[in-house]
């Protein structure tokens, strides 16, 4: 056989190879003609293995407490005593501070006497005369229907009597007449006084509830000159000192203040509130502020708020698991998806979802609020699956393929579909079987091929791209272990 005739099958049965592997993967694999390669390229294999793939997504963010317990005095009074420090650790129910009760207690006790007197009146327009007054009317009513019957038994009698004049029985029946109409009236004043208005009686019902809702109010307050944790936790700020007033919802006047974040006795030194660490302000003597007296909360719950880009956030959804890992110490903590911000923020040009996570074990007393750390988000898991490495896979147009190398050395572009792509390696659902070989490719710089040559897509192993004669160059994708 002659070179050329050689050369043309070399040529023929490549195209062929070409078009075969265009047609099923969209991938061109072959060059004819010498190539010179400008760099170093390292091949090597890798067994298709089976194992569990895990995708994830990462971002960073700063720890910060999960929640906190505002606190504050329900009524007006002047501080009596401040049982804690800030700092210290308190469990649930355990009183934190007092307030002189006196003034609270006196609004309770007038609260309770208007409540009785309005409660009494309703009593007696429902129930109409008491006791006392229904037995004189009884008397009364019997007084008058044995009137009415000794003038109807003087009538009789003169009726009944020989020589009666006529003037006399006159007499006796207006007697009678008489005395039926006062037995009428009697029993008409006595219907009158027994009737309820009903828009009295209304009346009287809306001025015991209205004096029930003031009692309500006053035991609210009388209560409230004692504030007890509601939970175990740290006492986290104090606004306030023995002898300064507060009133109801808490403002604190009448002494200097600093930011009872700083530790010290708990008492503080004036007024004011603040749920952060670390800072401190002043004020006069005559300053007063509103809000918490005392804030608490438990260090051990912890969460982390971290950005996720828009490409990633669509596969994060509350209740996924994460890892949360400490810049400062790299010591790690399970933690949970909670919360996935609906609206985006823009950083630095990029979209970006705020995420929230909860720590989902307690933590040790060292791991404080503020320090920075990154999280892992485990977004899909697939468990006895096959994998590879992923720079063993091509993925164009939608079609990804590896190389697998038999036994013999021989190498066979494969179309194969995935599944789940970790950080490493990527879950085959077909396409390979455990235990063959695909190719691992780590090709750098470029090179360059002589001739006649089938060009291709990027992704295989420092293919030359062009067709025609002349010098085509291509670079190779880089494909490394992993």
């Amino acid at each position: 056989m002659t070179p050329l005739k050689s050369s043309r099958r070399r040529l023929a049965v490549n195209g062929s190879l070409a078009a075969l592997v265009l047609a099923g993967a969209g991938v061109a694999y072959v060059t004819v003609g010498p190539a010179t390669t400008a760099s170093a390229t390292t091949t090597r294999t890798s067994a298709v293995q089976r194992g569990t793939v895990i995708a994830s997504v990462s971002a960073s963010g700063n720890l910060a407490l999960a929640a906190t317990s505002s606190l504050s005095f329900a009524a007006a009074g002047k501080v009596t005593e401040i049982d804690v420090k800030v700092g210290q650790t308190v469990t649930a129910g355990q009183t934190l501070a007092r307030i002189d009760p006196t003034q609270a207690n006196l609004q309770l006790t007038e609260a309770k006497q208007q409540l009785t007197v309005a409660q009494d009146n309703l009593a007696k327009a429902q129930d109409g005369p008491n006791s006392a007054q229904a037995a004189l009317n009884s008397a009364q009513l019997t007084q008058d229907e044995q009137a009415v019957t000794n003038a109807k038994n003087a009538l009789a009698a003169a009726q009944a009597a020989k020589g009666t004049t006529s003037q006399q029985l006159t007499q006796d029946q207006q007697a009678v007449t008489q005395a039926e109409n006062s037995l009428t009236l009697l029993k008409a004043q006595q219907a009158a006084s027994s009737y309820v208005d009903p828009a009295t009686l209304a009346q009287d019902q809306e001025a015991v509830t209205q004096a029930q809702a003031s009692v309500n109010t006053a035991q609210t307050s009388a209560s409230g000159t004692v504030i007890t944790a509601p939970t175990a936790g740290t006492v986290l700020t104090i606004a306030g000192l023995v002898g300064s007033s507060v009133s109801a919802g808490t403002t604190t006047t009448g002494a200097s203040s600093t930011s009872s974040s700083s530790t010290g006795s708990g008492t503080g030194t004036g007024t004011g509130s603040s749920s952060s660490t670390g800072s401190s302000s002043s004020s006069s003597s005559s300053s007063s502020s509103s809000g918490a007296f005392i804030t608490m909360a438990d260090l051990s719950q912890l969460q982390v708020t971290a950005n996720v880009s828009e490409t990633d956030v669509a596969s994060v959804q509350n209740g996924q698991t994460a890892t949360v890992t400490l810049n400062a110490t790299s010591a790690t903590y399970p933690a949970q998806v909670q919360v996935v911000s609906p609206t985006s923020t823009l950083v630095s040009n990029v979209v970006e979802y705020a995420v929230t996570l909860t720590l989902t074990e307690a933590v040790p007393a060292s791991v404080r609020p503020g320090q920075s750390a990154s999280i892992s988000i485990v977004t899909g898991e697939a468990s006895n699956a096959l994998y590879v490495p992923n720079t063993a896979i091509t993925t164009a147009a939608g079609r990804s393929v590896v190389t697998v190398v038999g036994a013999d050395g021989k190498e066979t572009i494969t179309p194969v579909t995935t599944g789940i792509v970790g950080t490493t390696n990527t879950q085959i659902v077909s396409g390979l079987t455990q235990g063959q070989n695909v190719l691992l490719t780590l090709t750098t710089g470029t090179s360059s091929t002589t001739g006649r040559g089938f060009g291709g897509l990027t992704g295989g192993t420092g293919l030359g791209s062009g067709l025609g004669t002349g010098t085509g160059a291509g670079t190779g994708t880089t494909r490394s272990g992993g």
